[in-house]
């Protein structure tokens, strides 16, 4: 009788162990997918702060004419952006916020806006150009890029008053995207009929990179070309069509015109603690025109087009 009322006490025991343990389990779940929940919304607040309070800043100074320099001026009144100069040389500027538009807390923003003479991991869909201004730079460019495509490049400039242009293209991947004859090899770049002297990109070791001086351009016709440069437009070919590419250029000696405007924005509960959500946005915009690749001749030159030779 005695082993009897032992063996039940001991599966008593078993069964609200069990029990204690499910119990456990199961509020742990439930506080982790309240917790997951919080945090989705925190996110998604801290999100829409931080899309809105950047649109502002973009909706001022999102156009190129516009200088930032103009931004304290244009921000700090009557909006609740507060923008100072934090570094003249750089051309950067420091926007702040705080906002309970989108939350029960307020929720504080940080966004920063600036002029950069590189172009940094700009994203350039397949047979879409990008336009650099160079406004008469003449001297090198090291151009990156972060997979296989050929880039097609054409130089743009001013001849005593007529525009013309010069077309090259640069295919050294594996696999090539264009076929030639052995006499014009396009991913050749020992080859002297290249307008374009393509050099190696120091530091660089794969294919996707390579080294222009502008300086060095020629006709087709071997002769140096004489004039300004004023755009180089850069196109990406490549064998996926909904493929792009993340462009990186660099110029020499920091005499490169400024090519892009860059902007973050990141947003956060500044009392909320270590477990705040955070939401960072980046976005970038070119300042050189970007004239649709179908009509950019005839915007660019008003119809006086000249192919060189």
């Amino acid at each position: 009788m005695k082993t009897q009322k032992g063996q039940i006490l001991i599966i008593t025991l078993l069964v609200l162990t069990i029990i204690a343990i499910v119990t456990v389990s199961l509020v742990s779940l439930v506080n982790r997918d309240i917790q997951q929940v919080a945090s989705t919304e925190q996110y998604e607040d801290a999100y829409n702060t931080s899309e809105t309070q950047l649109k502002k800043v973009l909706d001022v100074v999102g156009k190129p004419s516009i200088a930032i320099s103009q931004l304290p001026t244009l921000l700090n009144s009557p909006t609740d952006i507060s923008c100072t100069e934090t570094q003249a040389a750089q051309k950067l500027y420091t926007c702040t916020a705080v906002n309970s538009d989108f939350s029960e807390n307020k929720l504080t923003t940080t966004m920063t806006v600036q002029d950069t003479k590189d172009v940094n991991d700009f994203p350039i869909y397949k047979d879409r150009s990008f336009d650099m201004n160079l406004s008469g730079y003449l001297d090198v460019l090291n151009i990156s890029w972060d997979k296989n495509a050929a880039i097609e490049f054409e130089l743009i400039y001013n001849d005593g008053g007529v525009i013309k242009s010069i077309r090259d293209v640069y295919d050294n991947g594996s696999p090539r995207i264009y076929t030639s004859l052995a006499t014009d090899n396009p991913f050749d770049t020992l080859s002297t009929i290249h307008p374009f002297k393509y050099k190696h990109y120091i530091g660089k070791t794969d294919d996707r990179a390579v080294s222009i001086r502008i300086s060095d351009i020629v006709t087709l016709a071997g002769t140096p070309f004489t004039g300004t440069p004023i755009t180089l437009k850069i196109t990406p070919r490549m064998t996926d069509r909904f493929d792009s590419i993340l462009l990186n250029v660099r110029g020499a000696n920091n005499s490169l015109p400024d090519q892009m405007r860059e902007f973050t924005s990141k947003t956060f509960d500044a009392n909320g603690g270590s477990s705040t959500a955070v939401a960072n946005i980046e976005t970038k915009i070119p300042l050189a025109a970007q004239p649709d690749s179908v009509l950019d001749a005839s915007i660019l030159t008003n119809g006086i087009l000249k192919n060189t030779p």
